[in-house]
Parts: structure tokens; C-alpha cells; sequence
């Protein structure tokens, strides 16, 4: 299997950057970000915490959606998006970034 990701820790199995982790929820709501996320905290030996990730990341995608339904129809559904995808990548610099770089 090919190597995506220069970023090791030392286990050696790669782990994904802030910007796939970007990538992810870009294709696949924040629920896909958090699971990319909470693969990490396995992959860095933290396996408890791949429970709680995937659990934010369904309450997080169900307040995007919470948040869709009560917008008025003239707001643009870009804003919402960019306002996701922004947030999850800055989380996940701040959760993982500098783990992943020195990792």
C-alpha cells in the first residue's frame, strides 16, 4: 500500500495531516474529519480517545445540520461550509498538528 503521508510516529503507521483531515470533512461532513481524527489517536497510542472523537463528530455533524435547517433559504449554504471546514482544520492543528509534525 502506498504511503500517503510522511508524518510517522513511532509505531510507524503514518498519520494523516490537519489538511486531510481537512479533505475529509470537505468530502464527508465533519463526522468523516472526526473519524480521520480519531484514527490518529489510535495510531499515537491514545485508543480510549477514538470512542470520544467519533462521538463529537456525530453531535458535530448533527448541529451542521440542526444549524442548515434553521438558516433562512437566501443564506448561502457555501458560508456554512467554508465556516466547517475552517473550524475542523483548526482543530485538528490544534489537537494533533504539532504531534504529527514532531511525531
Amino acid at each position: 500500500m502506498a504511503n500517503f503521508n510522511s508524518y510517522q510516529h513511532a509505531g510507524g503507521e503514518p498519520l494523516f495531516t490537519d489538511q486531510q483531515v481537512t479533505l475529509a470533512t470537505f468530502f464527508g461532513t465533519p463526522i468523516a474529519g472526526f473519524i480521520v481524527l480519531a484514527i490518529n489517536e489510535r495510531r499515537l497510542g491514545r485508543p480510549e480517545k477514538f470512542g470520544q472523537t467519533v462521538g463529537l463528530g456525530v453531535v458535530a455533524g448533527v448541529v451542521v445540520l440542526a444549524i442548515a435547517l434553521v438558516l433562512p433559504e437566501q443564506f448561502p449554504g457555501l458560508m456554512l461550509s467554508l465556516a466547517y471546514l475552517i473550524g475542523m482544520q483548526q482543530l485538528a492543528h490544534h489537537w494533533q498538528g504539532p504531534r504529527v509534525r514532531v511525531a
